[in-house]
């Protein structure tokens, strides 16, 4: 039983190293972690929240992840401009910019990225592909 549990509870720590382009170098950025793909079977579906930090602005960044391999599949880095700072993604009446990263295999030793918000008010599930014709 401790195995099992052992097994449906690992964690794998990321080092996640990056660039993320702003327009301004004391602009706050945001970025969230979420798993391509979550469940088996007839339960499959994109999109599994991880977890979320702050940067204080945007250029370069390093962060850590606990990675909980065992609860899905993949990785994704999704990150977004907080033009307001609110922590809130396109409240009304802004425009905020995001972009999506895919890291096909996030259990490596180093991971390094680069986001360029390019895309306004779209959200994980805008970028990433969740129609039943996009399942594997």
């Amino acid at each position: 039983m401790q195995r099992l549990l052992e097994q449906r509870h690992r964690f794998v720590l990321l080092d996640i190293d990056g660039y993320f382009e702003t327009y301004s170098s004391e602009q706050p950025v945001e970025l969230e972690f979420w798993f391509a793909w979550q469940g088996e079977g007839e339960e499959r579906h994109p999109l599994g929240f991880i977890d979320s930090t702050s940067l204080d602005q945007g250029g370069d960044f390093s962060v850590s992840l606990l990675y909980p391999a065992a609860e899905g599949e993949g990785l994704l880095v999704f990150g977004w401009l907080d033009l307001e700072p609110d922590g809130e993604f396109c409240a009304p009446g802004t425009g905020e910019a995001s972009d999506l990263v895919e890291i096909e295999a996030p259990l490596v030793s180093e991971i390094h990225i680069s986001m360029q918000p390019r895309f306004y008010c779209a959200g994980p599930e805008a970028l990433w592909p969740s129609a039943p014709e996009a399942l594997p």
